[in-house]
């Protein structure tokens, strides 16, 4: 094979406006678009596989810590639960990423009640609100089933 040209004129290329450059122009911007959103729902992706897997790993901790708290009878040694900087009496906290389990313990310590479950952030008092609305609206359905029995 030869790279040697004949030395002919150089080939020049007119592309029609309408049929040919307006389609090809329109062609490159869409290709560019579906690229470019496509560049971000992956990157999207990504972040919520990693903070989902980060979630997970939490979530496993979490439950490993509450079985080693019932197998050693340890809950009373969690963090104290405080209100404005006061201790709350009974209620520890065990943390694990952006989850946290409030637990009201019994006097004699071996009683313990998984009070309220919550995902960053972590508003206690909203969350006491909602677990009071839930089982006033359950008490209210029971009451309601009764009636109808």
């Amino acid at each position: 094979m030869s790279d040697d040209t004949d030395g002919g004129d150089a080939v020049e290329l007119w592309r029609d406006p309408v049929s040919f450059e307006a389609p090809y122009v329109a062609a490159v911007a869409a290709c560019t678009t579906v690229l470019t959103n496509s560049v971000r729902k992956v990157a999207g992706a990504e972040a919520a596989l990693h903070q989902a897997m980060d979630d997970h790993t939490a979530l496993q901790a979490f439950d490993k810590a509450v079985d080693q708290c019932v197998e050693e009878g340890t809950f009373h040694e969690l963090p104290a639960v405080k209100n404005r900087g006061r201790r709350i009496p009974g209620l520890h906290q065990l943390t694990r990423g952006r989850f946290r389990g409030v637990f009201l313990i019994g006097k004699d310590v071996t009683q313990v009640v998984g009070l309220v479950f919550s995902r960053e952030p972590h508003d206690l008092s909203a969350r006491l609100a909602e677990l009071v609305t839930e089982h006033r609206t359950a008490a209210d359905n029971a009451a309601e089933n009764e009636g109808e029995g």
